[in-house]
């Protein structure tokens, strides 16, 4: 059992799948019920936890120069976990290996809806769609007709009803079905040009070789350093017993050592930390550490001794000093992976590079340099590595006499990109002469703005310091008022053309608007302003390319763009006959649910699982199982117990579930947990998952305004997938369909989905 599925979680496979296809916020991927067999996921993620936590061990920590955690997370964790799932299938499904395929049949007919056939092949795709833990292993008959009933079937029917309803004559679904084939065509010839650079890229030993002579001294030499091994025994600092039993245990793994007993085997033994193995925390520099007092104290060590007991912010310590050294140079055979990583890295970003201007050379590109705008104190353009969208621009000239443009000819492609001048394009005169009573209105203004300078500077130099700075701070705000008022100004002006296709405002402030929030800046700086520009010029070119590559009329490009067009039909569907029908719960809903949940409990668990409820037997053994774990509670530390006997995924942390209110919580355990005060223990507790042994760490009221919105968005979601599942029963009713049964066994049988 997974740590949510002991929540309440109304929602089938059918909803996972829906929420994927639909893309519907309300619903959560993790809300699904997991069936118990279904281990897959948590085990993958526990013993990529550990390898990673490994490999951290092995390549970090060698240079402040070296990878950041985060680049060092994003370079191991999917190596680690495609090796991890690989060597974990057979062990989830059973199977050695993949199923013979001589005797499987892709192609056979699994249900039929209307006129359409739904093979085995089509089935299998829908199922690749789905996230990584939705998904179950359809290796019984039951499992394989609910996932063609609640996840095939409902997908075509949707997209029937989507089309029954034309709602791909509407403009608003023909403006995003064609943003969505651009976006493709882009990122298909993207991918393929990419594919076929990194197949070219071959580092060799003596690249690797070199690379290390090179950077040793600065990215690969430790200098006044320990490597740690902990013994650790975590407490909960909030409760005063179990600071007090961690204190105990740590005391006496403390004696133990005193009295000669090997430190790994007090490690096994007594510490909370089984995440490093034999309790090796690694390798550290004492520069990075300087404010660490825990570390700092091991540096007081000699070689092999160990520290007191050391108390920290969750958990006693105590450090052994394995190695001290006063410079260490991590070998090569450690940072060989990451050296040829990369070095592959920076020649595929380099050849990526060259490619995209040779590409760009071979067009005619105006950027108006002057109608960007932007301030002047920033002309170099800053470029991403890698990014094919990046930013590739020559430096505005600082004091230009003309307007000009950045013009690339088909010549020039070798010296790069020339300045050449242009005239400014001159704009389409408006009916009326309202645009030269604009301009000549524009240009009082100018001339107000600067007197209101000049009289700002003078005041400046004439005043004190405090009038200077606010008469700056005032020129800020009229320049970044001036340029909100530029971007917000004439949508068809022309910024920049590529061989005659204009590139206006509105594709700019369009750019800007598709930016993630914490990327939309004031784009106050020339700089930030004409990297958006490239931006919006590579896309122009990448997309004519990628036409006359023939992109868009591979097979494999079809398929997924009519798959896309079909989110693009469903999602259309269900905001009319959902999503737009749905009402806001009412401030009385509101309050009635808080008086329910008015409170906010964290807890720690021990569950004995029962698999067959209706068993017994079963039932009995494990209630006597749960008693006797129930018993020791009082003389033996609860996070120690979990992890012995937990059935939950949650053992590994001491049982701890995630903050909760009442009704998150399947009734029996709720209930249970509400008559708990802080640090008390229940008796065992029976649910559909098993019996569960409850321990109250904290619990604390909830303020109505406070959560207000939380609870709102909570009963939205709610609402919206009662309505959602409800809109797809109606949907069934009215679709005739029917399943091959027969089909469906020798899809079993060939293990088709297993393979």
């Amino acid at each position: 059992m997974k740590i949510f599925t002991l929540f309440k979680r109304t929602a089938v496979l059918g909803a996972a799948a829906l929420l994927f296809f639909f893309g519907l916020p309300a619903l959560r991927a993790y809300e699904v019920d997991q069936n118990p067999d279904v281990k897959f996921e948590n085990h993958v993620r526990q013993i990529v936890s550990e390898e990673v936590n490994r490999a951290f061990e092995k390549y970090s920590g060698a240079s402040k120069n070296s990878l950041k955690p985060a680049e060092l997370s994003n370079l191991l964790i999917p190596i680690i976990t495609e090796q991890v799932v690989k060597r974990s299938i057979p062990l989830i499904t059973g199977a050695t290996g993949p199923a013979e395929s001589k005797d499987s049949d892709s192609s056979l007919v699994l249900a039929k809806i209307k006129n359409k056939k739904i093979t085995a092949n089509d089935a299998v795709e829908e199922y690749l769609k789905l996230p990584q833990n939705s998904r179950v292993f359809l290796n019984t008959f039951e499992k394989l007709k609910s996932f063609l009933t609640e996840v095939v079937l409902v997908n075509q029917i949707v997209v029937m009803e989507a089309e029954n309803k034309n709602l791909a004559d509407r403009e608003e679904i023909k403006i995003q079905v064609e943003k969505a084939f651009e976006n493709l065509l882009i990122e298909s010839y993207y991918n393929q040009i990419k594919d076929e650079i990194i197949k070219a890229v071959n580092i060799t030993e003596s690249q690797v070789a070199a690379f290390y002579e090179e950077n040793k001294q600065e990215r690969f030499q430790i200098k006044d350093c320990v490597t740690l091994a902990n013994i650790f025994v975590k407490y909960n600092p909030d409760d005063s017993n179990s600071v007090q039993l961690a204190r105990n245990k740590i005391e006496k793994a403390k004696m133990e050592l005193d009295l000669g007993t090997h430190f790994e085997k007090v490690w096994e033994k007594h510490s909370d930390d089984k995440t490093h193995k034999n309790g090796v925390l690694g390798t550290f520099r004492r520069d990075m550490y300087s404010d660490n007092p825990i570390i700092a104290e091991a540096f007081s060590r000699n070689l092999g001794e160990y520290t007191n007991t050391i108390k920290g912010n969750n958990g006693f310590y105590i450090l052994k000093v394995l190695e001290k050294n006063d410079s260490k140079t991590v070998p090569l055979a450690d940072v060989k992976n990451l050296i040829e990583t990369e070095l592959k890295s920076k020649i595929e970003n380099d050849r990526l590079e060259e490619w995209l201007k040779t590409v760009k050379s071979k067009y005619n590109i105006k950027i108006y340099r002057e109608k960007i705008g932007g301030a002047d104190d920033t002309i170099e353009v800053g470029q991403q590595q890698g990014s094919i969208l990046a930013n590739i621009a020559a430096a505005p000239p600082k004091t230009p006499d003309k307007p000009k443009t950045a013009e690339i000819s088909a010549d020039s492609g070798k010296n790069g990109p020339k300045e050449t001048a242009a005239k400014p394009e001159k704009k389409p005169e408006a009916k009326n002469g309202k645009s030269s009573k604009k301009k000549s209105s524009s240009n009082k203004k100018s001339k107000s703005a600067a007197a209101k300078k000049d009289k700002k500077t003078s005041a400046a130099k004439n005043g004190n310091g405090n009038g200077g700075a606010r008469a700056a701070a005032d020129d800020k705000k009229t320049a970044a008022a001036a340029l909100d008022a530029k971007s917000l100004g004439n949508l068809n002006e022309v910024l920049a053309e590529v061989d005659g296709v204009k590139v206006t405002r509105l594709n700019y402030n369009e750019s800007i608007s598709q930016l993630p929030s914490f990327h939309k800046n004031d784009f106050n700086k020339f700089a930030d302003r004409l990297a958006i520009v490239e931006k919006i010029i590579n896309r122009i070119i990448l997309k004519k390319e990628a036409k006359l590559a023939q992109i868009q009329n591979s097979p494999a490009f079809k398929k997924e763009m009519k798959d896309i067009e079909n989110k693009i039909l469903a999602r259309a569907l269900i905001f009319e006959e959902v999503t737009k029908k749905l009402i806001e719960p009412s401030t009385k809903e509101l309050k009635d649910y808080f008086s329910r949940n008015s409170a906010e409990f964290q807890v720690r668990h021990i569950l004995i699982s029962v698999k067959n409820p209706g068993d017994q037997n079963e039932v009995e053994t494990a209630r006597q199982k749960a008693m006797t774990v129930f018993d020791k509670v009082d003389t033996q530390d609860f996070v120690q117990l979990a992890r012995q006997h937990s059935d939950d995924v949650s053992k590994n942390d001491g049982g701890l579930l995630p903050l909760f209110t009442y009704d998150d919580m399947v009734e029996n355990f709720s209930d249970a947990v509400v008559k708990l005060k802080q640090g008390g223990v229940a008796k065992p507790v029976l649910t559909h998952f098993g019996f569960h042994i409850i321990k109250l760490e904290k619990a604390r009221p909830l303020v109505f305004n406070e959560v207000k919105n939380k609870i709102k968005e909570k009963l939205s979601g709610s609402t919206q997938k009662k309505a959602l599942l409800n809109y797809i029963e109606s949907l069934k009713e009215s679709y005739a369909f029917e399943l091959n049964e027969e089909n469906i066994n020798k899809a079993i049988e060939q293990k088709i989905f297993q393979r």
